[in-house]
This record gives structure tokens, sequence and C-alpha cells, in this order.
């Protein structure tokens, strides 16, 4: 739980709270849609928080998110979370297909 400035609550799920695009968290959870067989790109235009937002930050947040997914699944294992590199790895790979999708490239 964080208290602003303001003395507002704010509660947190995330370990790494920071400021970002709203429509950030919108991708991490369209990964697991498009994961399904939904399409997560007409999904993620459709929704108010990625109102004006181009192809090309959609694009360079999924590249960011795959490599960062795929690097750190790469990792040695997790004693504190045996399945935690399991989870990246897919996390990495799913948001390289929907790239890779959206751009027109073979994997």
């Amino acid at each position: 739980m964080l208290i602003d400035a303001y003395g507002a609550a704010w509660i947190c799920d995330w370990n790494w709270p920071c400021l970002g695009a709203s429509w950030f968290d919108l991708v991490l959870l369209l990964a697991t849609a498009y994961a399904d067989g939904h399409d997560a790109t007409a999904l993620f235009t459709q929704h108010p928080t990625a109102r004006g937002v181009a192809d090309e930050q959609l694009d360079a947040a999924l590249a960011a998110l795959s490599g960062f997914f795929l690097t750190s699944g790469g990792q040695p294992a997790a004693d504190w979370s045996p399945h935690l590199r399991q989870h990246q790895t897919w996390c990495g790979e799913v948001t390289l297909r929907w790239l890779a999708n959206r751009r027109g490239w073979a994997l």
C-alpha cells in the first residue's frame, strides 16, 4: 500500500511500482487473451486506455516485454518459486508471437 503526497492510499499489486503508460497493463492482460486465440490487437484498439496509441507503440511494448520475459525466463531456477522461469518463458513466447503476427514475421 502506498500513501501519496495528498494522503490518498493506493493499493499496488506489483512489486516494482512505477508510473507508466495507462495502456501498458492492458498489453500484459491481453497477452493471455492472445494465447487463448483471441484477436488481442482488436481488443486493445477498442479499449478506452488504448485510445491514441500508435501501432509502433504497441509493437515497442511487445518487443520490450518479450525481451524482458525471455531473458528472465533464461535465468537459473528460483527456489522461492519453482515455476517462475517457466511462466516467464511462456509470457515471452506469447508476446513475441503476438508481435510477430502483427508484423507479419514467420517464427
